[in-house]
């Protein structure tokens, strides 16, 4: 009975933090070759009515990765680490080109535009969510003029 009630409560605690955060549009930038590092880009929404604090992310096929912001010190833009980045209740937070970004460091092997990674955002309560990102093209991502026209 005691087993029963256990796993119960779990699949209870689950359900209530199944949907605390989404994240969406997860784009995790090829490693050019030769390079150690890349990125990658999403947005956080959180949904719950308390703030929820992202301290660290692992992506498949990835040894590494680390959360870094983008800052003006000094007149120059320079790139800091976070341990943490809190999301406040019914806010979202993006992670793009210029400002906050997910660094990745030591692939296993060398990232195809075709592949298709997950991503598990770990949270300091304990909360773990998976999301699928596509590996993309610097090239791609640079070039891409399509939004002129």
């Amino acid at each position: 009975m005691k087993l029963i009630t256990l796993v119960c409560s779990l699949l209870f605690v689950s359900h209530v933090h199944a949907n605390s955060v989404d994240i969406t549009d997860l784009k995790l930038r090829e490693f050019i070759p030769g390079a150690s590092s890349s990125v990658a880009y999403f947005t956080l929404s959180n949904t719950s009515k308390e703030a929820r604090t992202l301290v660290g992310v692992n992506v498949e096929g990835i040894g590494r990765a680390e959360l870094h912001q983008h800052q003006l010190i000094d007149g120059m833009m320079k790139m800091t680490q976070l341990p943490s980045l809190e999301i406040p209740a019914g806010q979202s937070v993006t992670f793009e080109p210029g400002g906050l970004h997910l660094m990745l460091f030591e692939p296993d092997a060398h990232q195809n535009t075709s592949d298709k990674k997950t991503a598990v955002f770990i949270f300091k309560n304990g909360e773990q969510i998976s999301s699928q990102g596509q590996v993309i093209s610097l090239m791609r991502e640079t070039h891409d003029h399509s939004h002129h026209h």
